[in-house]
């Protein structure tokens, strides 16, 4: 359940990366955008193993 709550992070950060894309057509906002979600999901999976 914890894997699957990480996955739906990550894909949101995809998401948000691609219309950050389209929309500013800004790589670089997009690579920031998918760094942080790719972070967030490391976070949480770090938190959930230490519970």
């Amino acid at each position: 359940m914890e894997i699957g709550v990480s996955l739906l992070i990550v894909l949101a950060a995809l998401v948000g990366a691609w219309l950050v894309y389209k929309v500013v057509k800004s790589f670089i906002m997009g690579a920031l955008l998918l760094v942080v979600g790719v972070i967030a999901a490391g976070g949480a999976l770090y938190l959930m193993a230490q519970s």
